[in-house]
């Protein structure tokens, strides 16, 4: 959706109606992750074990930071994307399959871990968790639409193409360039996505993001950059 401001754009056909469907097929995924992030804070805050919340554990507050950061630089590639299919076909045809490439990738490992928290509990059907199940399997749908937007040939296993990483880095969101822990964190997350040698998550233990975490738990704020009040 272009900017405050912006002068509108035509509607797109063809390869430009591939590259909108990826933008809104991925940023649908976001808000899912958001939900099952929500879901499974939920559980780890209010979850007592010998005296004291779960998420007072390091692996769970490592687990639940690893997915906010991975939210954020999964945030910022759609949004990338985004700006890219507004300021044309050229600039989207390089940005717009990086994101339909890389966004499922991290929110599926993150619904993954976030499940392995959960435990038997992200199967419920009833109950605080009765939708985590459901989620899992619309994100896992969404991912497999997502792939047919993605490279060609796939380069999942590979250093994506040096034009794609500089169209991407082109287009960071301002979010992603503040000053805000979460936005370093999110910021080094989306880097090591688009360098040369795709490095996989490091654990996220730092203290400030799990405060952030907590207190847009806590305020009802959205965990994606916008960080927006949820109605």
């Amino acid at each position: 959706v272009p900017a405050a401001g912006r002068a509108p754009v035509a509607p797109p056909d063809g390869a430009g109606a591939r590259d909108v469907a990826a933008v809104l097929a991925a940023s649908a995924a976001i808000g899912i992750l958001d939900t099952q992030l929500r879901t499974a804070t939920d559980f780890a805050l209010g979850r007592v074990l010998y005296g004291r919340p779960v998420a007072g554990l390091p692996l769970v507050r490592a687990t639940l930071t690893a997915a906010f950061v991975d939210l954020l630089a999964a945030d910022g590639l759609v949004t990338a994307a985004a700006e890219a299919v507004h300021a044309g076909p050229e600039q989207a045809d390089a940005v717009a399959p990086v994101a339909a490439l890389l966004v499922p990738e991290l929110l599926l490992d993150a619904d993954r871990r976030l499940a392995a928290l959960l435990g038997a509990r992200s199967f419920l059907r009833e109950g605080p968790q009765a939708t985590f199940q459901l989620n899992s399997r619309e994100l896992r749908t969404l991912g497999n639409r997502l792939a047919a937007f993605g490279p060609t040939p796939p380069t999942r296993t590979g250093p994506l193409p040096a034009a794609c990483r500089q169209a991407v880095l082109a287009h960071t969101p301002a979010e992603l360039l503040g000053d805000h822990d979460w936005a370093r964190a999110g910021r080094q997350r989306f880097a090591d996505l688009l360098g040369p040698a795709r490095q996989a998550a490091e654990p996220a233990t730092d203290d400030r993001l799990f405060a952030e975490l907590s207190d847009r738990h806590r305020d009802f704020r959205s965990f994606d950059l916008a960080d927006r009040v949820l109605v």
